[in-house]
């Protein structure tokens, strides 16, 4: 694979990522408009089980998306693969009935003792869990053939099918839900059938993807399994602390706040995961290739790559991030039509989109042990981390509500990095890390934090929410954030010193 394709690669996971989030956007304040705060408490608390219950397929679906990266770089080991698919095909089907049985008791109790609602009724809530719970389970198996097709490197069809079913997902749902029933009950009926139409669109296009001559008779092969347990169990443990790390805090919320406020929060939940949608699509793109070079033995490739990516990644997160930080509440404000929101989400906003930035460089980090296939300082830093955060968020949470753990949330991603991110660097390459901290990530960072804490001194919040042109002062806002960085940005400038020379050249 050249350098062209990873750019195409890295490019359509942009547009996909970017659909996705230009239709959330759009749709949203229908959803809290129509639906109502609780019906959006309730989406909410889908998003964070979607994400929490990633932690059952036992990292084995990420651990399959390598050996398909495997598999393709070595020319060989596609009857491994196909053995590891059927069998983790099947242990994901007996989940599925598991917890589907498992649901009918905890959505019955959930519904009356967890959420705290004066609009929906208790009936409606438990119906509500167990088909989220259905959809959860088809979702294992959307994400081993996605993860599979990413490890083929299959990017930019992927890519295409996500806008494809991203736009039944949310223009479907809300054409749905205006013209048809805005009973949320239905909403989510509506998701089980997308979830199904994505599931045979990705199943069809991995099998595709393999070679003829392959077994794929329905089969479980033990043996299989267990040959890749050690690896598999240290990403799938990786991405269990990971869930609990991300997710613990929303867990909790949705016990301890109305579930009009948890809606409140998960609009906060989820502007803070942009930061995420941008990182994403960088780790996508580069950790097949990060793995191939290593596998390689092509050190000095994946040394750059990563430092590049790394780079882009704080450019790109951090201009965003410090947008939140400086413009939240004008922002909430002309985007959900809702004082009372905007006002709730600004209060605390900054806390966790600081902290979600530190958490943005931690996965690239991951990305670069995961690629090496050594994952034991992220597993034992993040479990100590991990102790450590539990109570003092519960602790937080109890006394001082949702400021309190933002407050934490933010600390505890701050200590992370200044105390592992080092010691990550000189097991890999011991000359790392101080170039990769002064060079690539800090200095854009750090410009971009100047520049908006000048900009919101300059334009406050009063001129810009009283303007006729409020979408066009915050686009312009944004931008200028993100060109400060641009404008000081070492690789971007080495990009175009190169391309330029090309161009004298030819």
């Amino acid at each position: 694979m050249n350098l062209r394709s990873l750019q195409l690669n890295l490019m359509s996971n942009y547009i996909g990522s970017g659909y996705v989030i230009i239709l959330t956007l759009v749709t949203i304040p229908y959803y809290l408009e129509i639906l109502g705060a609780e019906a959006y408490g309730l989406i909410g608390f889908f998003t964070f089980l979607q994400t929490a219950l990633t932690m059952l397929d036992l990292g084995f679906n990420q651990f399959f998306g390598r050996q398909a990266a495997h598999a393709k770089g070595k020319h060989e080991g596609f009857v491994l693969l196909a053995d590891l698919l059927k069998s983790l095909e099947v242990y994901f089907i007996a989940l599925a009935f598991l917890l589907i049985a498992v649901s009918m008791p905890a959505s019955s109790w959930m519904s009356v003792n967890w959420f705290s609602s004066n609009e929906i009724g208790s009936a409606d809530i438990q119906k509500c869990l167990q088909l989220m719970l259905a959809n959860i389970c088809i979702q294992m198996l959307v994400r081993l053939y996605r993860n599979g097709i990413l490890g083929f490197e299959n990017q930019v069809w992927l890519n295409g099918a996500l806008i494809f079913i991203s736009t039944f997902r949310f223009l479907g749902a809300l054409l749905f839900i205006i013209f048809i029933s805005d009973n949320i009950v239905h909403f989510f009926i509506l998701q089980l059938f997308i979830v199904c139409l994505e599931l045979a669109l990705l199943g069809f296009k991995f099998y595709h993807l393999l070679p003829a001559g392959l077994n794929l008779k329905f089969r479980f092969n033990l043996s299989t399994l267990g040959q890749n347990i050690p690896l598999a169990f240290s990403i799938a443990f990786t991405s269990f602390l990971w869930i609990l790390t991300t997710q613990y805090d929303k867990f909790l919320l949705s016990k301890l706040l109305p579930l009009k406020e948890f809606g409140y929060f998960s609009l906060l939940a989820f502007a803070i995961s942009g930061v995420v949608f941008i990182a994403v699509p960088i780790r996508q793109a580069i950790q097949p290739r990060l793995t191939f070079f290593i596998a390689q033995g092509k050190l000095k490739k994946s040394l750059s790559l990563y430092r590049q990516s790394s780079h882009y990644v704080s450019l790109l997160t951090g201009a965003f991030v410090v947008f939140l930080v400086f413009f939240a509440e004008p922002l909430f404000l002309g985007w959900t039509r809702d004082q009372q929101a905007s006002q709730w989400v600004s209060q605390t906003l900054y806390l966790f989109a600081l902290g979600n930035w530190f958490l943005a460089m931690q996965s690239i980090l991951v990305a670069l042990q995961i690629a090496n296939g050594d994952l034991r300082i992220h597993l034992r830093a993040t479990t100590f981390f991990f102790i450590v955060q539990v109570p003092l968020i519960y602790w937080a949470a109890i006394e001082y509500g949702v400021i309190g753990v933002g407050i934490t949330w933010l600390a505890l991603r701050i200590i992370f990095f200044l105390l592992v991110t080092p010691l990550v660097h000189k097991t890999f390459a011991k000359e790392l890390h101080l170039s990769w901290l002064f060079r690539d990530v800090l200095p854009v960072f750090s410009i971009q934090l100047i520049v908006g804490k000048s900009l919101s001194s300059l334009i406050t919040y009063q001129f810009i929410s009283s303007s006729p042109y409020t979408i066009l002062i915050l686009a312009g806002l944004g931008l200028t954030i993100l060109f400060s960085g641009i404008l000081i940005s070492n690789h971007t400038h080495s990009f175009l010193i190169s391309k330029y020379n090309n161009w004298r050249v030819t």
